[in-house]
Parts: structure tokens; C-alpha cells; sequence
């Protein structure tokens, strides 16, 4: 089933993934509203299993650290970028 929206968005960015997301958190510090779209949520990090020293954690779950990225795209931009 295909949902119709009439929300306007300043980036479309493609994809479900660690950079995907990464895009979306700027967009939104400089004050654009993104969309992110795919078809697998988290990409390859996801699916990856342990992760072990991303910055700011010393072992996660590759998962885990995804759904941290979409709290973190999904949150209004924390200021903006000068």
C-alpha cells in the first residue's frame, strides 16, 4: 500500500544505514527537514553483530547503535550550525 503525504521536505536521502542517517542529523542542524527512505532498516551495521570501540561505546550491538542514530535523526536539530 503506498501512503500519499503532502508534507514537504528540503532532502530526500536514500537509504537506511549508518551514513544515511549521519546525513540526516545535518540536514537537520542546518535547519532542513530530511526524509530518510529505504527498504532495510540499519544497512550492514545493523546485521554486523558486536561493534566494538565506536566513539562512545567500547562494545554495542550493531542494532543497537542504529537505533541510536534514528533517535538521534529524529530529534529537532539541537541549534544550529554556524
Amino acid at each position: 500500500m503506498v501512503t500519499i503525504s503532502t508534507d514537504q521536505y528540503d532532502a530526500l536521502i536514500v537509504g537506511q544505514g549508518a551514513a544515511a542517517f549521519a546525513a540526516a542529523m545535518y540536514a537537520a542542524r542546518y535547519q532542513m527537514k530530511p526524509i530518510v527512505i529505504g527498504e532495510r532498516f540499519g544497512g550492514e551495521t545493523a546485521t554486523g553483530g558486536l561493534i566494538e570501540n565506536y566513539p562512545g561505546y567500547p562494545e554495542i550491538d550493531g542494532f543497537d547503535l542504529m537505533l541510536k542514530f534514528r533517535e538521534l535523526a529524529d530529534e529537532p536539530a539541537r541549534g544550529s550550525a554556524s
